[in-house]
């Protein structure tokens, strides 16, 4: 399981090592990304947002990320609200 720490800037990969549905570990894969917060899965690659930039990076064998992709650079701050919200559609884009 992934998951975003806006204010800490990066993204977690949450472990359960022994499958009984509990967490065991946590380690950092993503590092640097400001206000970090939007996140999907699709097709082997992770989608992060922050509040203006879109990234993609393929998900390693062992749950590590590879080099993070800039897809979509300089979005509108949005004001009051930084909070993006990512999804993949019915048809896959």
């Amino acid at each position: 399981i992934y998951v975003t720490r806006r204010e800490e800037n990066d993204v977690l990969a949450l472990t359960d090592d022994d499958g009984d549905g509990v967490m065991d570990d946590y380690r950092s894969v993503a590092e640097g990304l400001p206000y970090v917060n939007g996140i999907t899965v699709h097709e082997g690659q992770i989608y992060l947002a922050t509040d203006t930039d879109v990234y993609r990076a393929p998900i390693l064998e062992n749950g590590d990320l590879g080099p993070l992709d800039v897809l979509i650079a300089d979005l509108p701050d949005a004001g009051q609200h930084p909070n993006r919200t990512l999804a993949v559609g019915p048809d896959g884009g």
